[in-house]
């Protein structure tokens, strides 16, 4: 099930599922972590907060903006529970590529907006800085998003 699965760092992996049947494609990004009491609510909040903007796109409207300009593209807040583990982040919706009007590719552009919202979020109030156990190479998942899709 999983020939299309690549870890692009420890314990990150990027997984691609083609199903050519549909006209849209859907990119899912997810954080995992056990489910725990203190910090389940803050985890949930996550999502949303991180939604209302990035440093190129400071606010919700700009960043509706930008995915107009990907043909209406649509990135939702997900959060889930899987067994004991808490899942959140981002699903993407969009056009397949092999549809859009003049050809454009629409997955490199999707995931660097959602790298975006994950790694360079802002807020009216305020602007997040994360501290993550190991570097992550600055938009590497795109590559190899774009790699294992093949367009």
């Amino acid at each position: 099930m999983y020939e299309n699965r690549r870890e692009i760092m420890p314990d990150v992996f990027l997984t691609y599922l083609p199903a050519r049947k549909f006209k849209t494609s859907r990119l899912t990004l997810n954080l995992v972590t056990g489910l725990d009491r203190a910090t389940a609510s803050a985890n949930a909040l996550l999502p949303a907060v991180l939604s209302r903007g990035t440093m190129r796109h400071p606010n919700m409207e700009s960043l509706s903006a930008a995915m107009d300009t990907l043909y209406g593209a649509t990135v939702d807040s997900v959060v889930r529970k899987k067994g004991e583990r808490q899942c959140i982040g981002f699903a993407a919706g969009f056009i397949d590529d092999a549809f859009t009007p003049h050809g454009e590719k629409l997955l490199e552009p999707v995931a660097e907006l959602m790298g975006e919202m994950l790694l360079e979020p802002k807020t009216p109030q305020m602007t997040f800085t994360m501290e993550l156990p190991r570097p992550v190479p600055p938009m590497s998942f795109v590559r190899h998003a774009v790699e294992l899709s093949g367009k």
